[in-house]
């Protein structure tokens, strides 16, 4: 679906003109026979052609700014447009985003609490079976102590036949007990809530990303110098070098030889 829809704009063409065709071969033709600058003569033929290379490419440069101005502002029409287009669209996308994303957190909030409450509950369950496990134990113990002493005590066969079975029978207990108490524990952790997750609509994604906001700057290059990106303030820098300034920490200052000429009334730079 094309929502935008700009008629006639497939018919362009571009071309450049027979005029700055033929400048621009005079002009190198000029520069062709400079092949270095060793006296005052070679000094105005090479002056001469880098005025002529330095007129075209003047020439060539107003002529796109010019050709160019309307489809810039076309493009800003376009932008604008389409702009005032989803401004009301924008405004629901971004109420309605909030909406869900509130809704998530909600549920989120309610997850974790919920999660909290779980674990909490599986831990004393698993403590209270360990203290009746240990209580079982203990008594599993006593009771074969006192079948120890019993048997201790017994003065005939049949006594120490009547104490064994003591002793089995206290195992045989203990050891039930322990297989009752593994069961209540397994049926109580099975009955403990769990959050229900929320599913989301199809198409709609939440993300609970990581963000930040600089509270203190100077804290944030102390601790974490890699985590800023620094960048020299050209304009100011050279302001400061064409004030006089020669030396700054950090930089280092040195003067660099340029080449210029002036071509309808503006002044074209070449670096050297």
């Amino acid at each position: 679906m094309s929502a935008l829809v700009v008629s006639g704009h497939n018919q362009l063409a571009i071309s450049l003109s027979d005029e700055i065709h033929h400048a621009k071969d005079n002009a190198l033709a000029a520069t062709g026979i400079i092949a270095r600058v060793s006296n005052h003569e070679e000094l105005e033929r090479a002056s001469s052609a880098f005025k002529d290379v330095s007129q075209v490419i003047s020439e060539v440069e107003k002529s796109r700014k010019a050709v160019k101005a309307p489809f810039i502002d076309w493009g800003k029409k376009i932008d604008a447009t389409a702009a005032a287009f989803v401004a009301e669209l924008k405004t629901e996308q971004v109420r309605v985003a909030t909406e869900i994303g509130n809704y998530e957190t909600e549920q989120r909030i309610i997850r974790e609490r919920a999660e909290a409450a779980a674990q909490a509950e599986r831990e004393r369950i698993e403590r209270e079976a360990r203290e009746a496990q240990l209580a079982a134990l203990r008594k599993q113990a006593e009771a074969e102590a006192e079948a120890n002493r019993l048997a201790a005590l017994a003065k005939s066969a049949k006594q120490k036949e009547a104490v064994e079975a003591m002793r089995a029978e206290a195992a045989v207990a203990a050891q039930a007990e322990i297989v009752i108490i593994e069961a209540m524990r397994a049926q109580e952790s099975e009955s403990v809530a769990v959050a229900t997750v929320v599913q989301m609509p199809q198409g709609i994604v939440i993300r609970n990303d990581w963000d930040f906001e600089v509270v203190d700057m100077v804290k944030l290059v102390r601790a974490r110098y890699d985590l800023v990106r620094v960048e020299p303030n050209r304009s100011a820098i050279k302001d400061a070098l064409d004030a006089g300034v020669r030396e700054i920490p950090g930089l280092r200052v040195f003067r660099k030889t340029g080449v210029s000429s002036r071509t309808g009334g503006r002044r074209e730079v070449m670096e050297a």
